[in-house]
């Protein structure tokens, strides 16, 4: 048996989370000593949802917020941990997580095993979501989902039970890693990786969420702390392709060509088919003035990741270094095929076709360059 929580959404209506009923052959619905059946239910894997349909449910619904919730809010959370309760906790939204066209709730209002599917609720008792699940490396951060999906699944005539399977899209570590990779969270990541090193200062992955936190920052003393950080991951577990090829990229940033080189092959060692890692080794080599060792690194790379434009690029530019002049124009060729506005890659076909006493190349692209940049057209025709 699987137990949860849940919240009256409607007349006859329970709202809670897909994995607590996914994969049942029956779901009931419990209050102390009562007990009603379900009828139906419609679930919603990718947002860890399922509406119930209770057709003798007498109780009443709770209302719906009405306003977006904000940071710093005040919430109450109430659930029913272990078939017990209800359980009270009071805190505050911490976070706010852009998904899925909504707002994944982040909050330290605590919840316990078995609270999945209960109710966040604003200081008027209104509903803002769905308590789904606990952060397992701090007890201060916990995840609900958006009030607002609730109707979105009730009006959904195409929703049905998926009762063979328990897995749902809302999962760590992937969901983090979909927030992670969502632009408009990076604000939100940045404090909950400070929160997630505070909470738990030996875990790698927390030194390596709180790294990436750093990633677009290019001031020298910003990298250095990701460079720190990087290395503190490495420190608590040594075995990461991808901490290793980051710590090399993050090297590079600084000039410390020899370090980032070491990391790239370190992380190559560990996975020979780590087509980032090849590609950042070649580019890096590529800036070393080392053209036939970045040739080889970035070919080795593109045969794992062959729709990499800028990598076709720079495979064309170590042609060039090496006096492969027809081997370069079918490279930069190849890159303008996957990316075709690239002025600068325009200009570099023309000056290997030139190269390459190939006219009819040269004139395509000197033509296709002026479309995009006509005075550095002008400027190649007077100088080929």
């Amino acid at each position: 048996m699987r137990q949860g929580s849940g919240v009256v959404v409607g007349p006859g209506l329970v709202a809670t989370n897909a994995h607590v009923t996914a994969g049942a052959l029956s779901v009931s619905v419990s209050l102390g000593s009562q007990i009603w059946r379900v009828r139906s239910r419609k679930d919603d894997l990718h947002r860890d949802l399922s509406v119930l349909e209770v057709p003798d449910l007498p109780l009443l619904a709770v209302p719906m917020a009405v306003s977006a919730p904000a940071l710093g809010q005040s919430v109450v959370a109430i659930g029913f941990p272990s078939g017990q309760g209800p359980k009270v906790s009071v805190g505050r939204i911490t976070g706010l997580w852009s998904y899925l066209g909504a707002e994944v709730l982040q909050s330290d209002a605590t919840t316990a095993p078995g609270s999945s599917g209960g109710g966040l609720f604003d200081e008027n008792g209104r509903l803002l979501g769905l308590t789904t699940f606990i952060f397992p490396q701090s007890a201060t951060v916990h995840f609900s989902v958006p009030a607002i999906w609730i109707q979105d699944l009730e009006d959904d005539p195409n929703a049905k039970a998926a009762p063979t399977s328990v897995a749902t899209d809302l999962q760590m570590p992937g969901f983090l890693q979909t927030l992670a990779s969502n632009p408009a969270n990076q604000p939100t990541w940045d404090a909950f990786a400070k929160i997630w090193v505070q909470s738990a200062p030996n875990d790698p992955d927390a030194w390596f969420a709180y790294a990436n936190s750093l990633e677009p920052a290019r001031e020298p003393e910003r990298i250095q702390e990701r460079i720190a950080a990087y290395e503190r991951s490495l420190a608590l577990r040594n075995g990461s392709p991808k901490v290793w090829n980051n710590l090399g990229a993050s090297l590079e940033l600084l000039n410390r060509f020899q370090n980032s080189e070491a990391a790239f092959r370190r992380a190559l060692a560990l996975n020979p088919r780590y087509a980032m890692a090849w590609l950042n080794l070649g580019s890096l080599l590529l800036e070393m003035r080392r053209p036939e060792e970045a040739a080889s690194a970035l070919a080795r790379g593109l045969e794992l990741e062959p729709d990499n434009a800028v990598s076709w690029a720079r495979l064309g530019d170590a042609h060039m270094d090496l006096n492969h002049f027809p081997e370069a124009g079918r490279y930069y060729h190849t890159a303008l095929g996957l990316s075709p506005f690239r002025a600068g890659w325009w200009a570099d076909l023309a000056r290997a076709c030139a190269k390459a006493r190939d006219e009819t190349g040269l004139r395509q692209a000197l033509a296709r360059l002026a479309t995009l940049d006509p005075s550095q057209a002008k400027a190649l025709e007077k100088a080929f």
